[in-house]
Formats: C-alpha cells, structure tokens, sequence
C-alpha cells in the first residue's frame, strides 16, 4: 500500500508544474535582481519588511546598511550584545538597530556626523555607499586619505564599483 502511494505521489509531482515562490510579495520572479535578492535572503543579509515587503525600489536607510554592513563584516552576533544602548543622541536603545549602528560605528564601518547625531532613517548617499563598501573591503583613511568623499569616489571608480 505504501509504495502504491509512494508511486502515486512522485508521479503527480512530476506531472504538475513546479512555481516557484519569491520570498516578497513586491518582487516579481523575472525581476533581474530576484535571485541576487532570494540569495542575499538565504545568507541572511536581507530580511525584508514585516508586512512581507522588500521595497526593491526604495532607499536603502542609514539603519539597513549599518544591519548589511554589520552582518556581512561577520559582527551580527555583537549587535544583539550592543542592542539597547546608543552611541548617538537621535536613537533610542530601543530602536531596531541600535545594536546594528553601534557595532558598524565602534568597527569604523559607518560613522556618525559630527554633531553626535546618526540620521538612521535618512538614504544613503551615493558618497556614504560608496565610503562604507570601500570599509567593508579594508580600505581606510590611512590607505585614502582624509579627502572624503573625492579619494573614496576615486577609488571605487579605480576598482570598477560604480
């Protein structure tokens, strides 16, 4: 009997069509970036939005790169250790990614502005994408200098980045 089942079961599968399922209701599956983004999802560097979104055209946040920047530099465990504390006057130990934010700025991924404020929800500029993957590549002041942004831009570009 279980074998008559068996052969049931695996003949219906190979029947019917497979579909495959996008992990956001915002990303089509012919969308070009969706497998970049079904592997970013399977490493754990995106999560995507509570309600099931991924906002595939929206900004990314201050907050979202300190959380891929964190994550991909290998320091996601030390963000939970960092959680309810903040390093900056504009977030709140409470907020989602204090513990993303304060790890990033302790390990000079992304920093704060010099008024003691972090900006976490404002979009990154190109300048400070630019800046923080060249930190993510081991790039530093030392080996750039302190003309920001133009060493920084100049050197993505030298790299083939932009």
């Amino acid at each position: 009997m279980i074998k008559k089942f068996v052969t049931l079961l695996l003949a219906i599968t190979l029947i019917l069509p497979s579909y495959a399922i996008s992990a956001f209701d915002d990303v089509p599956l012919d969308a070009p970036y969706a497998k970049s983004v079904e592997r970013l999802v399977q490493y754990g560097i995106f999560s995507g939005n509570p309600d099931g979104t991924f906002e595939p055209h929206a900004s990314l946040t201050r907050a979202q790169m300190a959380k891929i920047s964190t994550i991909v530099f290998g320091l996601d465990s030390l963000a939970a250790a960092n959680y309810g504390t903040s390093l900056y006057s504009d977030i709140d130990g409470s907020y989602w990614a204090s513990g993303y934010v304060n790890v990033a700025a302790k390990n000079n991924l992304i920093l704060g502005y010099p008024n003691g404020t972090y900006a976490p929800e404002k979009p990154l500029t190109f300048a400070e994408t630019v800046t923080i993957i060249l930190r993510l590549l081991g790039y530093t002041p030392d080996k750039l200098g302190d003309n920001w942004p133009w060493a920084y831009t100049a050197k993505a570009v030298e790299l083939g980045l932009t």
